[in-house]
């Protein structure tokens, strides 16, 4: 299968001898360089951490890392490094991925991560909770509405904005050849199918972290118009998520609810319940220990709670309409346009539990299915060197054009060390149903 690719170079100039010593070999193509430069270990990064400022008012925070020898495809004119986007899920953002983002570009990948539009530190200039800044934004046809439909947008203009217009301005890569990984955890892994499935010429490859299979309770418009059941549950809801919110729902939303999830104490229990290694929680620095401080992660988690707008933002995202594909929809789109896709999925996640991963599975039946253990809702925080390297080998395997299929087989079962006396199993997992290989809990 490998030998049908033959000496024919792929489209970012990898080389046909990265196939044969991979082919000769069967060595692991993630520590290699390609001839050309083009993708490979790199062992520097240059970073990039600032806000766009998107529409109406909206400020992205986002971070982009790129391989030291991406000055070299800047002066010659060629195609930049693969690009990747990394989406976070619900209440984190870009520093969930700290574990993987300089990991990822060491290895030869051009990295793009932002916080979504209300987490994180990605905020509007004005309170969009304000009458008559909602006034205004009603007034351009732009109601502000914290949900899929927003994020989506956003992930759409900031490919075009600032993953491929950057690269544009230095390379001679026309517009129809550029391509980019999206990969998300969580909420971001449902982001990442929507936009997907909705602008499948922009995608070279699909990773699905534990991706929710559902988001928000309101039917979306569409549904409601076609589905009479529908249509009577958006009719009982008392608001569509369109900010300023009523005041007492606010009110109400954010005494018994909202201030009761940002506590430390909260969110530490969450996370102790989907996280299987608790010691990954903790991620003291010096200067948080000798004050008796809450770890990085949960501090991180804390700060754009008490920002201005948080509980409007909440409130709206309690209240915003599903996405108007369901997930299963979403992976069929992007299997019928035969995009490569990676399930990979941390066994000991009690939400999305490997019975979801098997639903994926079946939508999208030539995805690769992967599980790691022990590890749960969050495996590229929880053990990173397992997700790095199998990110890394099946985005290697893509562009350089090696049968997916052959070189996850080659991958076979594994332990990756995650720390002193800490290991995870990594098992690809047919895509068959009920196809579960039972994995070594040692």
């Amino acid at each position: 299968r490998v030998e049908n690719v033959g000496r024919k170079l792929c489209s970012t100039a990898c080389c046909a001898e990265l196939r044969e010593e991979y082919q000769e070999e069967e060595q692991d193509i993630s520590s290699k360089n390609c001839a050309k430069g083009c993708v490979g270990s790199s062992g520097e990064v240059y970073d990039v951490d600032n806000v766009w400022a998107w529409r109406d008012g909206l400020n992205v925070h986002y971070v982009r890392r790129d391989p030291a020898y991406q000055s070299s495809h800047e002066s010659s004119g060629s195609e930049p490094p693969p690009a990747v986007l990394l989406l976070p899920g619900f209440g984190v953002g870009v520093f969930h991925f700290q574990r993987n983002i300089d990991e990822l570009a060491r290895q030869g990948f051009q990295v793009f991560s932002f916080d979504l539009v209300g987490q994180g530190l990605s905020w509007p200039d004005d309170d969009p909770g304000a009458d008559h800044v909602a006034r205004e934004l009603k007034g351009r046809g732009n109601p502000l509405v914290y949900g899929v439909d927003l994020w989506v947008e956003q992930i759409s203009a900031f490919v075009e904005q600032i993953v491929f217009r950057n690269n544009d301005a230095r390379t001679n890569v026309s517009q129809q050849r550029r391509r980019l990984f999206v990969i998300g955890n969580s909420l971001g892994g449902l982001l990442a199918a929507a936009y997907c499935a909705r602008n499948p010429n922009r995608v070279r490859g699909v990773g699905l972290l534990n991706a929710t299979p559902f988001w928000a309770f309101a039917p979306h418009e569409r549904h409601a118009r076609e589905s009479g059941v529908a249509a009577v549950v958006r009719a009982l809801l008392p608001w569509d998520g369109a900010l300023p919110a009523p005041r007492i729902l606010q009110t109400i939303i954010t005494k018994f609810w909202w201030n009761q999830l940002r506590r430390p104490n909260t969110i530490r229990a969450m996370l102790s319940l989907v996280y299987a290694d608790e010691s990954a929680l903790d991620e003291r620095k010096p200067e948080r220990e000798a004050n008796g401080s809450e770890n990085d992660l949960i501090a991180n988690i804390i700060e754009p709670t008490v920002h201005p707008h948080a509980a409007s933002a909440f409130a709206s995202m309690a209240f915003a309409p599903r996405a108007e594909l369901d997930f299963a929809d979403m992976l069929g789109v992007i299997e019928s346009e035969r995009i490569p896709v990676v399930l990979c999925y941390g066994r000991e996640d009690p939400w999305i539990s490997p019975m979801w991963a098997e639903r994926a599975a079946r939508a999208a039946p030539s995805a690769q299915y992967v599980e790691l253990s022990p590890a749960g809702h969050c495996p590229h925080h929880e053990a990173p060197r397992a997700v790095n390297s199998l990110l890394t080998r099946w985005m290697k395997g893509v562009v350089c054009k090696i049968n997916s299929d052959e070189l996850m087989q080659a991958h076979g079962e594994s332990f990756v060390e995650e720390g002193v006396n800490e290991r995870v199993v990594v098992a690809r997992v047919r895509h068959s149903v009920g196809a579960h290989k039972e994995l070594d809990q040692r």
